[in-house]
């Protein structure tokens, strides 16, 4: 078993020039770190769920 598992996807790509997910993108790594999955699991999260507005805006 992976620790990671209960957390779901820790490598969602961030859209390339948004702030919103180049700001997450850094917090995930930076806690990733300091060993603190918890924290990195939901920057990640607003990651992934984050670019689903940028597909909106351009439809």
């Amino acid at each position: 078993m992976h620790l990671t598992e209960p957390f779901g996807d820790l490598d969602p790509v961030p859209v390339t020039g948004c702030a919103t997910c180049e700001d997450k993108a850094e917090e995930r790594r930076e806690a990733l770190d300091k060993g603190f999955i918890a924290v990195a699991a939901l920057a990640a999260n607003v990651i992934g769920r984050h670019p689903r507005g940028h597909r909106r805006k351009a439809g």
